[in-house]
């Protein structure tokens, strides 16, 4: 439904193509099932992924945050009818609240202690877990990364085919903070709906420069830096950059587990 909506807007009929007084045409979305979509769901199977976020929620970090919020576990599974026990679950009932908040629904009673500033910092936390750490971002939103690189080297050298201007990838809120997650660029916060994430390939007489910017409200795009680069990044130094976040070949990352080894992921990032 958002990319109907937003090609609605982008691509209103005109003169014949308006049917009966409806500013609406059908524009074809292209999408792929979740089972084999590695680009933006990142759904589809990788034992890797897997393995490693199983790593991260098993961590004394982790674990220590998890018996810390063992009160407001108990206290929210006892009212809201599910069983909380985890960020993930805490995020979905925020959620659900939010939602009901949105539409000037009347929240239940037992909310009011807890929903939305004991609720809200762990749903923030558990929109950074899925791409906590660097090897878990190169497996999640590292395709999507390599696939938008893959676009802006062929558009710099002139042979992209067919010659695009515009790829529009819509998704979900985690997607959006995978990405700012994988990016660095992420700053505490619930992606509210409707946020875009805007990497641009701009060109400079002979050079060519990525930009990102991040719209998370009505107000406009703000533009965001690339650590280690400038506001306007060279395309060959963005590329450089987020060399330890994009998989050679994703398959065999995710079916191997001394595919990536430690120092590969660190070696060119700084902190």
């Amino acid at each position: 439904m958002s990319a109907e909506a937003n090609l609605a807007g982008l691509y209103p009929p005109v003169k014949n193509q308006i049917w009966d007084s409806l500013k609406w045409m059908p524009i074809p979305v292209h999408t792929t099932p979740e089972k084999f979509d590695n680009i933006l769901k990142g759904s589809k199977h990788c034992p890797r992924y897997n393995y490693e976020m199983e790593k991260v929620l098993r961590s004394p970090e982790i674990e220590h945050m998890n018996k810390s919020n063992k009160k407001l576990y108990e206290y929210l599974t006892e009212n809201s009818g599910d069983k909380i026990n985890s960020f993930k679950k805490v995020e979905h009932l925020y959620d659900v609240l939010f939602i009901e908040q949105l539409y000037n629904k009347t929240l239940p009673q037992w909310t009011k202690s807890v929903f939305p500033d004991k609720l809200k910092p762990i749903t923030i936390f558990s929109f950074m877990l899925e791409s906590y750490n660097k090897i878990l971002q190169r497996l999640k939103s590292g395709p999507l990364v390599k696939e938008m690189i893959h676009h802006m080297v062929k558009k710099a050298q002139n042979t992209l085919q067919p010659d695009r201007k515009l790829w529009i990838y819509s998704a979900h809120d985690e997607t959006v903070a995978n990405m700012l997650m994988t990016l660095d660029l992420f700053e505490p916060h619930c992606p509210p709906y409707a946020a875009l994430i805007l990497i641009e390939l701009r060109r400079k007489e002979d050079q060519y420069f990525v930009t990102i910017s991040y719209k998370n409200t009505t107000k406009e795009p703000r533009l965001m830096t690339l650590p280690n680069c400038a506001t306007l990044c060279p395309l060959n130094e963005f590329i450089n950059l987020t060399k330890n976040i994009v998989p050679e070949d994703w398959e065999k990352e995710c079916f191997n587990r001394n595919e990536i080894s430690f120092s590969d992921i660190i070696g060119n990032y700084c902190i």
